[in-house]
C-alpha cells in the first residue's frame, strides 16, 4: 500500500504543476468512452460481437482475448493468443462449459442461466504461451484470483484433434478454475478436509508420481498441494475423464507403490527395464523417475516377496502356489486403498454441490462427454450416466466428436467456428441420441 500511494502522490505533483501553466486540456477522454460498441469495420468484429452476446450479456462475463499485460503475471515472459485460437476457445468454452451446466443445473434452462449468471467469474483471459514456475519448476495452467476472474494459458497450442492434450491442458482447467469459483461461496466440508489431513504437501506435490498419489487416495498429483486444490481436481478430473481412463485410475490406485534406487547395474534394473519398455502401459508396473550416473531411481508397485529378500532385486520374488518364482504385485488393505478414499471423496462432492448449487455432478459428465465423443447410443435408450457408453474406433480408443464432419462441415469445430463469423446461433446441435 505505501509503494501504491507513493505513486499517486508523485502523479498529483505532477498534474498539478502541469495544471498551473493553465494549458487547455484535450475535449475528448483517452479512454474509450463505450467499450460495449463494437466497431464492425474490424476483422476482430464476429469475435468480439460472439463474446458480448455469449457472455458479456448473457452471464455479465468480460471474455478478454486480447492480452492485457496489466492483468497477467509481469513477471513473466507471457505471449498473447493468436486471433484463430481465440476464436477456438471462445466457441469451446461456451461449447463444453457455459452450454453444459446451463442445459444441466437445476430444472430447466431458466435455472441454469441463474446459476451461471450468479457463479460465473467476471473475467476470463486468454494467455497464448505457457506460464512456468521456475522455482518449483512447475507450470501453471490457469489460475482463478478471488472468485472474480480465471485465466487460461497455453493458448496457442490449443489442437482439438488430440483431445486427451486438449482436455489435459484445457478444458479440465477450465472446470478446475470454476471448481474454485464455486469454492469461494460455500466451504469445502470439514469431513472432506480430514479425510486426506497430514498427507497435502504444498511445497512437495510436484514430487509425487501420479501413480503414487492415487494410491495415496489422490485423484492426481496437484490434489497434494491442498484440501480446496484435492476438491476441484476431484470435480474436473471426474467430468474430463472417459468411463476407461475413470476405471484406469480406480485401478492403479488399489495397489501399493514405492520409489526404489537401484544402481545403475543392477539385476533389479535390467529386469524392470526388460519389464517396462517403450509403449507398454507404464502403470501397470512402473516407470523410471530420476537417472544420474550412477543410481536409477522407479516407482513401481510394491512386489511380493520374502522379507530377507533385497527389495532392490526383481529376480527373487516370492513362490507362487504352483512353486514358480513369478513377480506378483501388492494390494492395499481393505479400507485402506486409494481406490475407496477417492470414491469416498467423490460422494462428499457430489452431495456438496447437490446440496449447495442443486448439481447433479454425474448429469455434468455427461453434458461435458457427450459434447467430446461419440456416444453409442441409439435414439430411444436410456442414458446410464454412471456408465456412459462412449463409441470406440478400430484401435480401441474413444471417437474424438469435434472432429468428426458436421451439417456439411469438415468438423464439429468448424461449423462452430464459421457459425460465430457469420454471427449465427450455435446453441443447438444434433447429437444423434
Amino acid at each position: 500500500m505505501k509503494k501504491i500511494f507513493n505513486i499517486f502522490l508523485g502523479l498529483s505533483l505532477v498534474f498539478v504543476t502541469s495544471c498551473s501553466d493553465y494549458d487547455e486540456l484535450e475535449s475528448e477522454s483517452i479512454f474509450e468512452v463505450n467499450p460495449e460498441i463494437i466497431d464492425q469495420s474490424q476483422y476482430s468484429a464476429p469475435l468480439d460481437s460472439f463474446c458480448k452476446k455469449n457472455f458479456l450479456d448473457t452471464y455479465n462475463v468480460d471474455f478478454r482475448y486480447k492480452m492485457q499485460d496489466i492483468a497477467s503475471d509481469v513477471r513473466k515472459n507471457l505471449q498473447p493468443a493468436s486471433y484463430d485460437k481465440c476464436e477456438q476457445m471462445a466457441v469451446l468454452i461456451k461449447y463444453l462449459w457455459y452450454d453444459v451446466y446451463r442445459k444441466m443445473v437445476g430444472d430447466s434452462e431458466e435455472d441454469g442461466y441463474e446459476f451461471l449468471k450468479k457463479n460465473s467469474p467476471r473475467i476470463i483471459h486468454l494467455i497464448g504461451s505457457k506460464n512456468m514456475n521456475p522455482t518449483q519448476g512447475t507450470e501453471i495452467l490457469g489460475t482463478s484470483e478471488g472468485g472474480i476472474k480465471i485465466t487460461l494459458y497455453r493458448s496457442n497450442t490449443l489442437d482439438i484433434s488430440n483431445l486427451d492434450y486438449c482436455n489435459e491442458y484445457f478444458f479440465h482447467t477450465m472446470h478446475h478454475e470454476f471448481g474454485h469459483q464455486l469454492c469461494s461461496r460455500y466451504v469445502v466440508p470439514l469431513d472432506y478436509r480430514q479425510l486426506s489431513s497430514g498427507f497435502y504437501d504444498a511445497l512437495g506435490w510436484q514430487e509425487t508420481c501420479d501413480s503414487v498419489a492415487l494410491g495415496d487416495g489422490f485423484i492426481s498429483q496437484y490434489s497434494r498441494n491442498n484440501y480446496e486444490d484435492d476438491f476441484v481436481e476431484m470435480l474436473s478430473r471426474y467430468v474430463c475423464a472417459t468411463p476407461q481412463q475413470w476405471a484406469k485410475s480406480l485401478n492403479i490406485a488399489q495397489w501399493q507403490w514405492e520409489e526404489v534406487t537401484y544402481d545403475k547395474d543392477s539385476n533389479g534394473w535390467k529386469t524392470f527395464d526388460k519389464l517396462n519398455r517403450p509403449g507398454c502401459n507404464r502403470d501397470s508396473v512402473g516407470y523410471l523417475k530420476e537417472r544420474t550416473s550412477q543410481k536409477i531411481t522407479i516407482v513401481r508397485k510394491v512386489i511380493k516377496r520374502e522379507v530377507t529378500e533385497n527389495k532392490n532385486d526383481y529376480a527373487f520374488p516370492i513362490m507362487n502356489a504352483d512353486g514358480q518364482r513369478v513377480i506378483e504385485f501388492v494390494q492395499k488393505e481393505e479400507g485402506k486403498s486409494g481406490t475407496e478414499l477417492i470414491l469416498k471423496k467423490l460422494e462428499m462432492l457430489k452431495t456438496w454441490l447437490m446440496d449447495n448449487y442443486k448439481i447433479d455432478l454425474d448429469e455434468i459428465r455427461f453434458g461435458v462427454l457427450s459434447r467430446s465423443y461419440v456416444l453409442d447410443i441409439k435414439p430411444g435408450d436410456e442414458i446410464d450416466y454412471t456408465n456412459i457408453p462412449i463409441k470406440l474406433d478400430a484401435d480401441g480408443q474413444p471417437i474424438n466428436r469435434i472432429v468428426q464432419p458436421y451439417q456439411g462441415y469438415p468438423t464439429l469445430l468448424d461449423y462452430l467456428v464459421e457459425n460465430m463469423r457469420n454471427y449465427k446461433t450455435i446453441d443447438d446441435f444434433d447429437f444423434g441420441y
